[in-house]
């Protein structure tokens, strides 16, 4: 697991969209990165919202999704299969169980910087006009909340 990859501000950052500070300019140049400002739009979304349960949502988002890229016809309903099936004898040996009790501290290291990535993507990456969002705000923001939140008990 790399926790530098679950930083996904990050990579957001680099396009330009917001100002940054010394600090976030520094941990781009020290993960290899830099600014590339660049006019380009950009449609916002989670992967849970390519396979959201609720009709009402979905629908929005892949209407939304439509208008974003100029199309006429609708999109269909994704495919709801995000499942890791190696288990058993297609187990790979590189796959691990996060919520293993020898996982904890990386655990709350990615809890910790999903709650930092998830609060800049709403209240600084969000606010570009360059920025839309798929799909209902709300239900959105409620995803990404979710990782700042420890997904294998109750309080970290």
């Amino acid at each position: 697991v790399s926790t530098d990859f679950a930083q996904f501000e990050y990579y957001l950052m680099q396009l330009g969209k917001t100002e940054l500070s010394t600090k976030q300019l520094k941990g781009l140049g020290r993960r290899g990165n830099s600014v590339i400002s660049s006019r380009t739009k950009v449609f916002l979304y989670t992967v849970e919202q390519l396979e959201d349960q609720d009709e009402s949502s979905s629908s929005i988002f892949r209407n939304d999704l439509k208008k974003f890229l100029g199309l006429q016809k609708e999109i269909k309903q994704f495919p709801h299969d995000n499942v890791n099936h190696f288990v058993g004898k297609k187990w790979h040996p590189e796959t691990i169980s996060i919520c293993d009790g020898k996982y904890a501290k990386l655990r709350q290291l990615l809890v910790k910087q999903g709650k930092e990535t998830q609060k800049w993507i709403r209240y600084v990456f969000m606010e570009s006009n360059d920025i839309f969002v798929g799909g209902p705000q709300g239900h959105f923001s409620t995803l990404i909340e979710s990782w700042g939140t420890d997904p294998c008990s109750k309080t970290l």
